[in-house]
Order: C-alpha cells, then structure tokens, then sequence
C-alpha cells in the first residue's frame, strides 16, 4: 500500500509540471498564433479539436494562461505543486 501511495504521489507532482509546461506552451502558442498556419482558426479550436483536450480544460488552460502573462506568481504556484490549473481559473 505504501508503494502505491508513493507512486501517486510522483505522479501527481509529474502531473503538475506537465501542467506547468503546457501553461508555458500554450502562451508561446497564444502569442505566435501558429495554429492558424494549422488551419484553425483559434487557440481553443486547436487544443479542443487539434489536441483532443476536452471543451471545459482548454476554457481553463487558456484563461490561466493568459492570467499567467499578468501574474508571474500564478504559474510559479503550479509548477511548484502548491495548486492545479483547476484551482488558478477562478
């Protein structure tokens, strides 16, 4: 039992900074708009449609994201595992 609490609990920290990332990522994509050479014709239709990431996370993603670019402090708290993306959209 322990063993599995322990992987769980590695996952949820990977998790975070894989949630870090895609903030990071999906900022750079906002900025440069490349999506649009893709053929969508948003940041949204890309990551919901183009990633396969579900309506209601790309909503969450993107608004973070851009909270983000006005609040350093925002992304610092995901990537050190003090909260989730779920958390910072509100």
């Amino acid at each position: 039992m322990q063993n599995l609490h322990q992987k769980i609990t590695e996952t949820v920290i990977e998790y975070r900074k894989q949630e870090g990332l895609l903030i990071e990522l999906t900022q750079e994509a906002d900025f440069t708009k490349f999506y649009l050479e893709l053929g969508y014709s948003s940041l949204f239709e890309y990551l919901n449609l183009g990633q396969g990431i579900s309506a209601a996370t790309v909503s969450n993603l993107i608004t973070v994201a851009r909270k983000a670019v006005q609040i350093p402090a925002m992304k610092e708290a995901i990537d050190s595992g003090e909260v989730g993306l779920a958390k910072l959209r509100k």
